[in-house]
C-alpha cells in the first residue's frame, strides 16, 4: 500500500510540475504576443507619419501646378485635365486600413490625419501632419 502511495504522490507531483510548466509558457507567450504588438503598433505609427508627409509633399507639388489646394485626396490619383497622377490611390490607407482624412483651412492650408493604432477617429493615438 506505502508503494503505490508513493507512485501516486510522485505521479501528481510530476502534473503539478508540468501544470507549471505550462502555466508559465502560456503566461511568458502572451507577453511576448503582447511585446511583439507593441513593436509592430510603433512602426506602424512610423510608417504612417512617412506616408503623412510623402502625402502633404504631393498636396503641396498639387498647389503648385494648379495654384489651389486639391479639393480631395481623389484629386491626386485623378486630376484631369490630361495630367498625370500624382500618386496612387492606395496611398490614401494607413496601415491600419484606415482613409487617411484630410481637411484644408482656407486656402493655402490643409491637415491630414490618420486615426492610428485605435482605429478611431479624435483620440490621443490619432498620427495629425498640419501643413
Amino acid at each position: 500500500m506505502k508503494g503505490k502511495t508513493l507512485v501516486i504522490a510522485l505521479a501528481l507531483s510530476a502534473l503539478g510540475i508540468v501544470g507549471c510548466a505550462v502555466a508559465f509558457f502560456v503566461a511568458g507567450a502572451g507577453f511576448f504576443v503582447l511585446k511583439a504588438d507593441s513593436a509592430m503598433d510603433d512602426a506602424q505609427v512610423r510608417t504612417v507619419e512617412v506616408q503623412l508627409q510623402q502625402l502633404a509633399s504631393t498636396i503641396e507639388q498639387y498647389q503648385v501646378i494648379n495654384n489651389k489646394l486639391p479639393p480631395d485626396l481623389e484629386a491626386l490619383s485623378n486630376p484631369g485635365d490630361g495630367q498625370p497622377a500624382f500618386i496612387k490611390p492606395e496611398r490614401f490607407k494607413d496601415p491600419w486600413g484606415n482613409t487617411i482624412e484630410y481637411e484644408t483651412s482656407g486656402t493655402r492650408s490643409f491637415t491630414l490625419t490618420s486615426p492610428g493604432p485605435d482605429q478611431i477617429t479624435g483620440t490621443d493615438d490619432d498620427i495629425i501632419h498640419p501643413n
